[in-house]
Formats: C-alpha cells, sequence, structure tokens
C-alpha cells in the first residue's frame, strides 16, 4: 500500500523540478560557483539577498509579499528562492 500522507520530508512535484535546475547549473557550469548571482547569463534562480536588491525594498516587505501571495518563493530546505519567472510575473503584474 502507498503511502500517501505527505510527512515533513515530502517534495513536491515542482520544487523537485527547482532543484533539479538548481543542480544541473552547478553540472554544466562546474568552474562557476557564481551561477546564481545576478553577473550571470540567466539566473534560473535568486536569493532573498538578490531579489531585495533587484526591487529594492526591506526584507519585511519582501516576506509580506511572500505571505500574501503576491510573490511565491520556492523552498529547498529552510531556504526560499525566487525563480525569474515568477519574478518577471510579479513585475509584469506592477506594470499593468
Amino acid at each position: 500500500m502507498v503511502n500517501s500522507i505527505p510527512n515533513k520530508f515530502s517534495i513536491s512535484d515542482n520544487d523537485k523540478k527547482l532543484l533539479k535546475d538548481f543542480a544541473n547549473a552547478f553540472v554544466h557550469d562546474p568552474d562557476s560557483i557564481n551561477v546564481f548571482k545576478l553577473e550571470s547569463k540567466n539566473p534560473k534562480l535568486y536569493t532573498v539577498k538578490e531579489v531585495l536588491s533587484i526591487l529594492r525594498i526591506s526584507k519585511p516587505t519582501l516576506y509580506n509579499l511572500f505571505k500574501s501571495n503576491e510573490l511565491k518563493p520556492s523552498k529547498i530546505g529552510r531556504r526560499s528562492f525566487i525563480h525569474h519567472k515568477e519574478l518577471e510575473r510579479y513585475l509584469e503584474q506592477l506594470n499593468s
């Protein structure tokens, strides 16, 4: 019988894909530890610190955006990352 009850170690399919993308970035560019820095070609995930810098907002404001679901973070372990498409979606929403 398959256990369908999620536990604290369950990972959603979306998070699995993000984790795979995160790992693949390092496999394809092993010499670059700064794959997810803003200077990189096209980062897939931004750290909270990078998003704070991009949006020029405070940490409490960013976490309020998370809480109100205006900006949706992706969690890997206990860390929060923001997918570049999610950040683009949020910025587009601000412009309309």
